[in-house]
């Protein structure tokens, strides 16, 4: 279910303090930046939303439309500024700031895209979108799956590789925000198992591969289906102090 939060009707009632959150940010980068009509998602504007305590280095903007993509990296080039491209991402060291090409969607539609329940969240220059499954993994301490980041129809490398990029996210999380798997994401994990189960572990059997993550950045992994199964058996028994929150669903 869609939330929307808006100056008029603030659905979040700390709404002004994540949008003055937002425009300082922002502006602290580089005000330019909300001349463009960003969209803030990923690990900084969740933690505006849910975790205001704890810090991040990313700093996720995404557009809805490609002209405001090109005016804001236009507007960075002109500065001479640092850039890295990727089909996928620009990313400007500098300001450790990621600007998402992948593809542009409205907020409301974007935040449905990422790979977590919890991290289903946006922020514009006025508006706050997420979804009440969000808030309630986040008021139940736990981190849930929404899309498994891989292509149809996928061989079983690519699999293997998307399952490998996936456990180092939650790894990612784990150690960020303290969130034990959810009982859904735990039965998505058994039935990887499964999977890895049926593969013959010499067709994979690479000590370390190269492959490319959702921001274009060269990761190093091993391959190895024994060490892949290991690792989500592994996830699978991590267990987390369910620390209460200073707030409820609404």
């Amino acid at each position: 279910m869609l939330i929307v939060s808006t100056k008029k009707k603030k659905r979040i009632p700390y709404h002004d303090k994540v949008i003055a959150k937002f425009h300082k940010n922002l502006s602290a980068l580089d005000s330019f930046i909300l001349t463009c009509n960003p969209i803030l998602s990923g690990s900084l504007a969740v933690n505006f939303l849910y975790n205001p305590e704890i810090s991040s280095g990313d700093v996720d903007i995404y557009f809805a439309t490609a002209e405001d993509y090109v005016k804001c990296f236009e507007h960075f080039k002109t500065k001479d500024a640092v850039y890295y491209q990727t089909e996928n991402a620009i990313t400007l060291p500098t300001y450790n700031l990621q600007l998402i090409s992948k593809e542009f969607l409205p907020p409301e539609e974007l935040i449905y895209t990422h790979d977590f329940v919890n991290v289903s969240v946006a922020i514009t220059v006025d508006t706050i979108y997420t979804t009440r499954e969000t808030h309630l993994s986040w008021y139940n301490q736990e981190l849930v799956l929404r899309n498994f980041q891989i292509s149809e129809n996928p061989t079983d490398a690519e699999r293997v590789v998307a399952l490998f990029h996936l456990a180092n996210r939650i790894s990612k999380y784990i150690a960020r925000y303290d969130l034990p798997l959810s009982n859904s994401f735990k039965k998505f994990f058994y039935q990887q198992l499964e999977f890895l189960n049926q593969i013959n572990p010499e067709v994979f059997k690479i000590t370390q591969q190269e492959s490319i993550d959702y921001y274009g950045i060269t990761v190093t992994h091993s391959s190895d289906i024994a060490r892949i199964k290991s690792t989500i058996t592994d996830l699978l028994e991590v267990n987390s102090h369910q620390d209460s929150l200073d707030w409820r669903p609404f």
